[in-house]
């Protein structure tokens, strides 16, 4: 179980979602095209603010913050752009990647899917933030 969630008293949390097998699929532009233009859409679409992000060759870390600062919404609207670009990007390595990562994918994966890229985990740390006065 993940010790780390999303409160419902939270407003902006620290993320990372990182590959199965740490396996180093953001060395392309197309790979990380794929994340940037969820995060867009998400952004338009679901209310999706994001404070700030990094992409790495293995994972990704990202600042994020639902525009109604709703704590559910966001964990929601986060799933559903980890499962698309979960999807997205698991069909680019099988075109673009080495045969390995295809297959580590697919044994990756649980009984209730074909495979997995994202690992389960998201680690979504509350951030909170101290106003002085001055």
């Amino acid at each position: 179980m993940e010790r780390y969630r999303f409160h419902d008293d939270g407003a902006v949390f620290f993320t990372t979602f990182a590959v199965v097998e740490w396996l180093p699929v953001f060395v392309s532009e197309d790979a990380c095209k794929i994340v940037t233009d969820s995060l867009n859409f998400c952004h338009r679409a679901k209310g999706l603010h994001t404070n700030a992000y990094v992409i790495m060759p293995t994972h990704m870390h990202g600042i994020f913050f639902d525009a109604n600062f709703d704590a559910t919404r966001l964990e929601k609207t986060l799933t559903d752009f980890r499962k698309f670009t979960g999807r997205q990007l698991a069909d680019h390595c099988q075109r673009h990647m080495p045969a390995c990562f295809a297959d580590a994918l697919r044994q990756a994966a649980g009984d209730d899917r074909e495979r997995r890229f994202w690992q389960a985990t998201r680690h979504p740390e509350q951030l909170e933030m101290e106003l002085s006065g001055g």
